[in-house]
């Protein structure tokens, strides 16, 4: 559930955008920063000492802590009234979810055993697209018949609930041979550590790579439907919320088998997965953002939101893989640090000031083509995640230390 409420929370500004621009009468390149940058800045900076903090036997108390502190954050950003207000806002939602997501990458790999890790991780997986897509659904539908503000405090309230359960029912992972040492020179220390692993490197330099198209179709997704096809917040919360929930759980779940199944075969498997899914991305954008017909851009979105979440699974296994059990919420942290602060900082708003500039000229079909250019970096990260294979052994083996 707070991987749910973390992707929910995150997301929520994307089936927002149209209420927002008007109200306040921002550009697309001020919603790209409002739906990147202003989130990523905080979270990829304050991320990794947080994660460094959990790691010293305290990642239960940090996420539910992070889960209260970003839900009233969510709530504040319906009281925004005005571009540097809701910038702010952004800012303490991204403060609040660097918490998040690598203790839950932790906590949840400290409880799997190595030979379902991946399955552990497609379940988390499966919970951040419901998250997208819950996002997208009911965001749509309050913002249609209460606001885009509105829409904002609801989003907030469960997250109170169950960060609150969190600190209550669940129980800390013990870690052996875990030091309690937390300063600074340590934390460098084992960041050092884990940027010398070769195939960690590249994995996260590929990671991050892909996650500038990643985020940008997440951001812009629902704007596009809305003004390629003229469709209302609501109709296309209901449309793309029903499609990428299906497509998250069959990406989700597809993705954490194939990668436990193959890595037994070869442990460069979930690689060579990864390489795969992002090559495939790139026709299945042209296809999404290039229809004109909305049929046919509904069926390449059910497609494009299965390859959206097949890599998730093979992606966090494997960093938690080349982890080990020391730092597993730092090595999460680097990974999804670096992610966000490329990925989510650079594809919202690239792809929003290339819509800018492409709209004299083509109207409502430029943020689709700004989103079809963003697939270059599908291209760029493959190129990386391939490379990080050839520094794995190809028999199995167990990287927990």
């Amino acid at each position: 559930m707070a991987t749910v409420l973390n992707y929910y929370d995150r997301n929520l500004i994307g089936i927002l955008v149209q209420g927002i621009k008007l109200e306040l009468g921002l550009s697309d390149g001020q919603i790209g920063l409002l739906s990147g940058l202003a989130f990523a800045l905080v979270y990829s900076v304050v991320g990794i000492p947080i994660a460094f903090y959990a790691d010293r036997s305290r990642r239960v108390s940090v996420l539910g802590v992070s889960l209260l502190f970003w839900s009233i954050a969510t709530a504040l950003c319906g009281a925004a009234t005005s571009f540097a207000t809701l910038y702010a806002a952004r800012l303490a939602v991204g403060v609040g979810e660097a918490g998040g997501s690598p203790t839950i990458h932790a906590l949840t790999s400290a409880y799997a055993k190595p030979q379902w890790r991946a399955r552990a991780m497609a379940a988390i997986a499966v919970a951040s697209g419901l998250g997208i897509s819950l996002a997208a659904a009911v965001g749509g539908y309050v913002a249609e018949h209460c606001g885009w503000r509105a829409a904002f405090v609801v989003a907030a309230i469960p997250g109170i609930g169950v960060g609150a359960l969190v600190l209550l029912v669940i129980r800390e992972p013990v870690v052996p041979g875990l030091s309690a040492t937390s300063d600074m020179a340590s934390m460098r220390h084992d960041l050092a550590a884990l940027w010398r692993v070769p195939a960690f490197r590249l994995l996260c330099i590929g990671y991050a790579t892909v996650s500038v198209a990643v985020y940008a179709t997440l951001a812009w997704t629902p704007a596009f439907l809305m003004r390629a096809f003229a469709l209302s917040p609501g109709q296309v919360g209901a449309a793309y919320g029903t499609i990428s929930a299906l497509g998250y759980v069959a990406g989700g779940l597809g993705g954490g088998v194939l990668s436990d199944l193959l890595a037994r075969r070869d442990a460069r498997w979930p690689l060579w997965l990864l390489t795969a899914t992002f090559v495939a991305a790139i026709p299945s954008s042209f296809l999404l953002y290039g229809a004109r017909d909305l049929t046919m851009a509904l069926m390449m979105l059910a497609l494009h939101m299965v390859l959206s979440l097949l890599w998730a699974a093979p992606m966090h296994s494997m960093v938690q893989n080349l982890a080990g059990d020391r730092l597993r919420a730092l090595a999460a942290s680097l990974a999804g640090a670096l992610s966000v602060l490329v990925g989510f900082g650079l594809g919202p708003y690239l792809a929003g000031l290339l819509s800018d500039h492409l709209t004299p000229a083509h109207g409502a079909r430029a943020l689709g083509l700004a989103m079809i250019a963003m697939s270059v970096f599908y291209a760029a990260g493959a190129a990386f995640i391939f490379r990080a294979a050839h520094h794995l052994e190809a028999k199995p083996k167990s990287t927990d230390r």
